[in-house]
């Protein structure tokens, strides 16, 4: 078979558009919402995108979500609510996050000796908080939406209520 020049500018130019695919796929790097809560732990520009987490999960977590050594991540259209016997919505260690347009509320813990907790920010995390509806119910126990380590950074941007 002879060696034809249309054919072997074609085939490379499809091998480009092969290799230009598979980048986008890799770089897009989307997590998927698991019922059981989602970790994304060394996952650097990591996607989560509409999950619902409104249910309560029984088994021990970090947090719903757990964000830990992942940098540029992203959690954007979600739903998120802490109930009366779970202890933190989203855990974030030594990660830089972006949270668009999620919906996070935290009901008062049962017990007067517990405490219900939104975002956890911890070992030198960064939070961007870009639009969204962050609630909680305050009682004698205690309740917070955010805790802040001394290494840490939370910035809230417009559009949050």
């Amino acid at each position: 078979m002879k060696n034809n020049k249309k054919y072997d500018r074609t085939f490379k130019l499809s091998l480009v558009a092969v290799a230009l695919s598979m980048a986008n796929i890799a770089w897009a790097n989307n997590i998927a919402c698991q019922p059981g809560g989602v970790d994304i732990i060394g996952e650097n520009g990591a996607t989560l995108r509409q999950c619902d987490l409104t249910h309560e999960i029984t088994s021990f977590r970090s947090g719903k979500i757990t964000v830990e050594s992942s940098q540029n991540s992203v959690i954007t259209d979600s739903v998120i609510n802490v109930g009366t016997n779970e202890y933190k919505g989203i855990f974030i260690k030594n990660s830089t996050l972006n949270l668009n347009n999620l919906n996070l509320s935290v009901s008062e813990p049962l017990e007067e000796e517990s405490s219900n907790l939104g975002i956890d920010i911890l070992d030198s995390s960064t939070v961007n908080i870009n639009g969204g509806n962050y609630r909680g119910q305050a009682d004698k126990n205690s309740n917070e939406l955010f805790r802040v380590s001394d290494s840490s950074t939370l910035n809230i941007n417009r559009g949050c209520t």
